[in-house]
């Protein structure tokens, strides 16, 4: 199946309104109007900040490090491709270059925008992908849920409750180690029992 590729730009990242130590960032389509979006950490989302907004760190961030080290190697980073949503989950590939050789390697999507930021390298997606988060999100009637950055499989998200979405993403920022967040998606869901 050949799937048409949709090249993305980092239209906006900011804290969430719903979630203490998590980021939303949105991917807007070049030259459209339609959009992604996904929550991530903290760590990432400063890395990308300060990046997009050319603030110099006063020593090196991971993602700093990691392109030093491509370049001192003479690698390049192409491109970025988001190539699966699975369950609210984003899946992404990184593609290197050296010499001849191309190279493709599985990445957190938080930690390929930050390097495609670094390298101005481009972020695609595809068609389907797109076209299908924007018909998902027309039809949502509240924002508690959003595509994440997370490694596993998750549960659907299809006609969950509020209650059932937090739980999901208590169980995701668990399995990404984010415990910060993970303890208060715990406390809203306590709240949230109590009250009914």
């Amino acid at each position: 199946m050949n799937r048409h590729k949709v090249e993305l730009h980092l239209e906006n990242i900011f804290a969430s309104q719903e979630f203490d130590h998590a980021f939303v960032v949105i991917l807007k389509e070049t030259g459209g109007d339609r959009m992604i979006s996904l929550c991530i950490g903290e760590y990432e989302a400063r890395s990308i900040i300060m990046q997009w907004k050319g603030i110099a760190a006063p020593r090196p961030l991971t993602h700093d490090l990691f392109g030093t080290v491509m370049e001192t190697l003479g690698i390049s980073l192409e491109r970025v491709m988001i190539y699966h949503i699975d369950k609210g989950i984003y899946y992404s590939y990184l593609y290197f270059k050296q010499g001849t050789n191309i190279l493709r390697i599985d990445s957190r999507t938080s930690d390929a925008i930050a390097l495609a930021i670094r390298m101005h390298a481009p972020i695609f997606t595809y068609e389907d992908i797109i076209e299908n988060e924007r018909a998902r999100n027309a039809e949502q009637t509240d924002t508690t849920f959003m595509g994440h950055d997370a490694p596993k499989n998750e549960e659907p998200v299809k006609s969950y409750s509020q209650l059932q979405r937090l739980e999901d993403d208590l169980q995701k920022a668990i399995d990404a180690e984010e415990y910060e967040l993970a303890a208060k998606l715990r406390d809203i869901i306590s709240k949230l029992k109590e009250d009914q």
